[in-house]
């Protein structure tokens, strides 16, 4: 998923559930501490970037075969197509007849007036893979 589409998504979710937007919401990456005194749209892409820095270091331990990487558009657009590749890896077919799935949910790029190139540059130093 698009980094800062998911930063905006963890930034919604705080203020739905704590009422605000500063409570820390989700995973707390390894060294979250250190980034507590930023703002939470800092805080919320440096969570997005660590936590999918150390997803891609825990894949390479893994043979390819062992997981797959879904585009977040793609799912949201054709769930039926990522079904299909999962049940084709597992070793068995759709059948063909079966009715289409009902979740279909159009993703555009969220953006908002902030500038998250800006913040995501001011997040380097925070980043463990730097």
């Amino acid at each position: 998923r698009d980094p800062v589409d998911n930063a905006i998504s963890l930034l919604e979710a705080r203020k739905a559930y704590f009422g605000n937007v500063s409570e820390w919401y989700s995973f707390k990456p390894r060294g979250y501490e250190k980034v507590l005194h930023l703002s939470p749209e800092h805080q919320t892409l440096w969570q997005v970037i660590t936590t999918n820095d150390a997803i891609r270091e825990q894949c390479k331990e893994l043979s390819r075969g062992n997981f797959l990487d879904v585009n977040y558009r793609d799912f949201c657009n054709a769930p039926k197509d990522l079904l299909q590749t999962l049940s084709g890896k597992a070793g068995f077919e759709i059948d063909p007849g079966a009715s289409d799935i009902p979740f279909k949910h159009k993703t555009s790029p969220r953006r908002n007036e902030i500038d998250w190139d800006l913040i995501q540059r001011e997040i380097q130093p925070f980043l463990v893979s730097q």
